[in-house]
């Protein structure tokens, strides 16, 4: 026996996407943490930068969280793509009251609303691209 019982089978792609959905979201606190300075420029998006880092940042959360949530073998049901939606603005509501104390960094409606739609459109993609695949299997 390489493995003990709980690791077999699902279990482990459970635990992996749990912990690859904790790590994430330690990602996530760690940038928030940085000062404007501080963090890390990509001179190709210029001013898109945070738009496009909120919506991926959150999209990716969302995604892994709804991930995790079917590996439990509960289905694609349309149900855990909301409970991962909601999670992730969770995250994001939580995230931006972080920032607040971040020296040179603040809080706003409008990352959380951003957020949301990254959350909310990555979930919904991946959970249409897995219902027509099982679709197309079953």
């Amino acid at each position: 026996m390489i493995f003990p019982d709980f690791l077999r089978g699902y279990n482990v792609l459970r635990l992996c996407l749990i912990g690859a959905t904790i790590a994430w979201m330690g990602l996530t606190f760690y940038l928030s943490s940085l000062t404007q300075p501080e963090t890390p420029q990509i001179p190709l998006l210029g001013n898109w930068q945070s738009l496009v880092g909120h919506l991926i940042l959150y999209g990716v959360c969302a995604a892994l969280m709804e991930g995790s949530l079917w590996s439990w073998g509960s289905g694609f049901r349309l149900r855990w793509t909301l409970v991962a939606i909601v999670g992730a603005t969770a995250y994001g509501i939580s995230d931006e009251f972080h920032q607040s104390f971040v020296a040179g960094r603040h809080a706003t409606v409008e990352d959380v609303l951003v957020n949301t739609i990254g959350a909310t459109v990555a979930a919904a993609g991946l959970w249409l691209i897995a219902n027509s695949w099982s679709n197309r299997i079953s």
